[in-house]
């Protein structure tokens, strides 16, 4: 099965080449400066590659549809998947800024990239609520926020090693994983939009 290439050389010139000022730079030059630039990971987070099990559960969006969990990270496209809640003051502000600055950077490829955001707060995070706080970040189709039962988003976040007993204390993680792919690369830490686009162009790569 052929994999997409477009979306990695489109966020490599649109976004690392566009911001440093070189617009006339082939793909051919650009793609290994992304990688070079993914390869010096900052103190602000560390990458690890891993196998995770997706739980067999269904989440609601923000449109009120329910989806199970295989649409919700559907094999056919790059994913980027976040865990939040609205009323988070600090690390979930810093995840989706970071996010929809990707996004702002790869213009009408921006639905390319499926980018996904899981609440940890569901019996407060009605997909209304998710509906407003995805408008604040200008979020797209492509762009998915989800909510459910609180077990079965407790299932996904210990699936993906993500549960903390204290809402407030989660720890600022992104996942990355290529269309086609069973592996993931797991972030934590503080991330640049800059270094989550040479991320997702390496993790493409491989």
């Amino acid at each position: 099965m052929k994999r997409p290439v477009s979306l990695a050389r489109f966020v490599c010139l649109g976004f690392l080449i566009c911001a440093a000022g070189a617009l006339k730079a082939s793909p051919s030059a650009a793609e290994p400066a992304a990688l070079e630039t993914a390869a010096r990971a900052p103190k602000g987070y560390a990458r690890s590659d891993h196998r995770y099990e997706l739980p067999k559960v269904v989440l609601v969006g923000r449109d009120g549809r329910r989806v199970p969990m295989s649409e919700v990270v559907p094999r056919d496209a790059p994913v980027a998947l976040t865990f939040i809640f609205t009323r988070c003051g600090s690390v979930c502000p810093m995840l989706s800024r970071t996010l929809a600055e990707l996004r702002k950077r790869m213009r009408a490829k921006a639905d390319a990239l499926r980018v996904v955001s899981i609440t940890i707060d569901p019996e407060y995070d009605t997909p209304e609520k998710l509906q407003a706080y995805a408008e604040h970040y200008e979020a797209s189709a492509g762009w998915q926020f989800y909510t459910g039962e609180p077990e079965q988003v407790d299932a996904v976040l210990h699936a993906f090693d993500a549960f903390t007993q204290v809402r407030e204390e989660h720890k600022p993680i992104t996942f990355l994983r290529r269309a086609y792919g069973d592996e993931w690369t797991r972030f934590e830490g503080t991330m640049t939009p800059e270094h989550l686009a040479a991320e997702l162009i390496r993790v493409q790569q491989r």
